[in-house]
């Protein structure tokens, strides 16, 4: 017996040794969970040190007196359920101190029962995680700063330098820092005032309409501000940090806090950028360097402004220095490309000098009238005409082919639909045509057929627009200029342009495609042509392997036919391995196609590949391309679709679209896949209301559906493995 109590007493000062030395901080309550909750019965010395209060102030308490504004009401709710259900709970919530000072607290909170297994008391193990919540929070405000120095960066960075985009850019840095206006006052030519140059504010704010002011003197109430920004310093902090005449610029607006950076330009003091805060008197010191750095981006942006307005101010300067340069450069050259580029520059540069006195010399020629009876001098002066017309025209055609690479034809074969590249030439056309008033119609047959072809697009749309202009140019108002397109063979098309203009005389038929080659007769001179045009259009259809005819006799118009040849896939797979190896074609993720996808392509020729490429492969899908879609689908049935494969142009407007698209991001399960196909030659607008629209994979240009595949292939391995990894293809 004696023995026993020993082991007790013993036990008894080992425990109260771990207890009263462990850093963890120790609560035990009693068992009772009605209001107003537990009682405490013991602390050890670790949570008396992190809560600030004495051991007699704690016990017969309730934990309540912990709580305070922060403390979160949920997880109560959540602790006194799980307790109550016999089970453990861990969480993490804001406590209060005895001085009234909140930390965050790590609770570990367990029963500890009798022998019947019914809970006795409480013991709760908590740890003050206050820093590493801190470090959390700086982290997140440290990628926000740098999300707004991204977004900036990528806005000022653009090729434009209107002052649109640099306000544009502004709004964006606004809105990941804690400010809530952003201005830039620049200097008189003196330095001695400031205007406001531009100003960007939030809207939301009642403070930010205050108007803001217009000019400052920097001689009178802020000469302070004007050493301090000759040095290279700024000035940060709250309105008791200021001098009672310096408070006049900002006291209407009522600010809590500014920041005020001086702005250079080449070297030179410009003037200065403000942020203020409406919300908050805390200066956060490490928003300097970044604020600094999207200052820098201003004065970049500035810079170049300057330098471009310059270079227009002084474009005939700069015009003969980089002459000046260009034939330097050229004397370092090799022998024959120096003799191209000479040429080439005395083509442009004679250009004029040659058709001035050659177009007197054809008008005055024209217009001399002889009398009948000088047959001689007549034949003379008609030959002086023609001669004059002939060698204009040869002018005009070397002019041409000197912007042509010579021999060179490179083309870059692709799946496109043919009937919608007709259809976007001819609305490219169709001003040209207008303006004659000539007539411009489209038949296909089939109607509704099947159009796609593998060809060079670029090169196809140069051809048909290049047979339309002179149907337009060569015909009459008011006119008809009319555009067929057929299947005539398996995968092979041809496509016409039939005109009601002059046309062309028989015995000119076979040589109008001869380079050079210029129709010759009285009415042609009216028309202008360098005599090169169909030679290029006969060259792009001869690198296709097509053919091109024309039917036409003079008065009665003509018409051009082009066959395209369609070869199938087997036939340019096997022309292909006869150049490289292939790699083994992947086939397509048929786990996918009971994963439905939702497109949202605004652009019309990646959105018809794209369904086309989903039929083919019976892949199920639907396409959004406006709210009639929407409603007629129903928000229950596009909850099923987990891929959203959208176009860079749909983001650039707050449409109706976007917003219903927003909340189906944010409403769906979390394992879907989003995919971008980026359509737009600038970056999208970083705006926080974008961030649901942040891409999973992105497919940049140019695009294909190979690219496609790819990534459906990948988003299908990850979701077997049960994980997901941004990529970028």
């Amino acid at each position: 017996m004696g023995r026993d109590l020993k082991d007790l007493e013993h036990s008894k000062e080992l425990y109260e040794i771990l207890v009263n030395q462990v850093s963890d901080s120790i609560l035990v309550t009693d068992a009772n969970l009605e209001y107003p909750g537990p009682t405490i019965i013991f602390a050890n010395p670790a949570f008396c040190k992190m809560t600030g209060y004495e051991l007699p102030e704690l016990i017969g308490k309730t934990p309540r007196i912990l709580q305070g504004p922060l403390t979160q009401r949920t997880l109560i709710q959540d602790l006194r359920k799980s307790l109550s259900q016999g089970g453990n709970f861990f969480g993490e919530t804001v406590n209060y101190k005895k001085d009234g000072t909140s930390y965050n607290v790590e609770l570990h909170i367990s029963a500890i029962r009798d022998l019947q297994g019914k809970p006795i008391y409480y013991i709760s193990i908590q740890r003050d995680i206050t820093e590493k919540v801190k470090k959390g929070e700086f982290a997140t405000r440290r990628l926000r700063l740098e999300m707004g120095i991204t977004a900036a960066t990528q806005i000022l960075l653009s090729t434009s330098t209107e002052l649109k985009i640099l306000k544009y850019a502004m709004e964006q840095f606004l809105v990941f820092v804690d400010s809530e206006r952003l201005y830039l006052f620049q200097n008189s030519p003196d330095e001695n005032s400031a205007d406001l140059y531009l100003e960007v504010l939030d809207p939301s704010r009642d403070s930010s309409k205050v108007e803001m002011i217009k000019k400052i003197s920097y001689n009178e109430d802020h000469i302070r501000w004007k050493k301090i920004f000759l040095s290279g310093g700024y000035l940060q902090g709250n309105e008791l940090d200021f001098s009672e005449s310096e408070r006049t610029f900002f006291e209407k607006r009522k600010i809590r806090s500014i920041t005020l950076i001086p702005l250079f330009v080449s070297n030179r003091w410009f003037g200065f950028a403000g942020f203020e805060n409406f919300k908050t008197t805390q200066v956060v010191k490490e928003e300097i360097f970044t604020i600094r750095t999207f200052i820098d981006l201003i004065s970049v942006f500035l810079e170049r402004k300057n330098i471009l307005e310059e270079l227009k101010i002084h474009r005939e300067k700069l015009e003969v220095l980089v002459n000046h340069r260009t034939e330097e450069l050229i004397l370092q050259k090799e022998k024959a490309e120096k003799a191209s580029r000479a040429k080439s520059e005395f083509l442009a540069n004679m250009s004029h000098e040659l058709r001035t006195p050659l177009n007197s010399i054809i008008g005055f020629s024209k217009l001399m009238h002889l009398p009948k009876e000088m047959e001689r001098e007549n034949q003379y002066k008609d030959l002086i005409f023609h001669s004059g017309v002939h060698l204009l025209n040869i002018i005009n055609d070397i002019l041409d082919l000197s912007r042509i690479e010579a021999g060179k034809l490179v083309l870059n074969r692709s799946d496109f639909d043919l009937k919608e590249l007709i259809s976007t030439s001819i609305q490219m056309i169709s001003g040209e045509a207008i303006t004659k008033r000539i007539r411009i119609g489209f038949q296909t047959i089939p109607e509704d057929g099947d159009f796609e072809i593998h060809a060079d697009s670029k090169r196809i749309r140069q051809v048909l627009l290049n047979l339309l202009g002179n149907s337009i140019k060569f015909t009459k108002p008011p006119g008809d200029v009319t555009v067929f397109l057929q299947r005539v063979a398996e995968g092979d098309f041809e496509f016409s342009v039939q005109d009601s203009g002059i046309g062309i005389p028989e015995e000119e038929t076979q040589k109008i495609f001869e380079t050079f080659y210029q129709i010759k007769g009285e009415n042609r001179g009216a028309f202008e042509g360098s005599g090169l045009g169909l030679s290029i259009v006969k060259k792009i259809v001869d690198a296709h392997q097509g053919s091109i005819r024309v039917e036409s006799s003079s008065g009665k118009g003509s018409k051009f036919s082009i066959l395209l040849p369609n070869p199938a896939a087997e036939s340019r797979t096997a022309s292909f391995e006869t150049a490289q190896i292939m790699e083994v074609e992947r086939p397509y993720p048929v786990e996918l196609l009971t994963s439905p996808i939702l497109i949202a392509v605004k652009d019309r020729i990646y959105d018809t590949a794209v369904v086309r490429y989903f039929q083919n492969q019976s892949q199920r899908y639907i396409s959004i391309q406006n709210m009639k879609d929407f409603y007629k689908n129903g928000q229950k049935k596009l909850d099923s679709y987990t891929i959203l494969l959208y176009d860079s142009l749909l983001l650039w407007e707050e449409t109706e679209e976007v917003q219903s698209l927003r909340n189906w991001l944010q409403e769906v399960p979390k394992n879907r896949s989003l995919v971008l196909l980026e359509t737009a030659d600038i970056p999208l607008p970083f705006r926080e209301n974008l961030l649901p629209f942040f891409p999973d994979y992105t497919i940049q240009n140019p695009f294909s559906l190979d690219k496609l595949k790819s990534i459906l292939i990948e988003i299908q391995k990850e979701r077997a493995l049960g994980s997901r990894v941004e990529k970028e293809t």
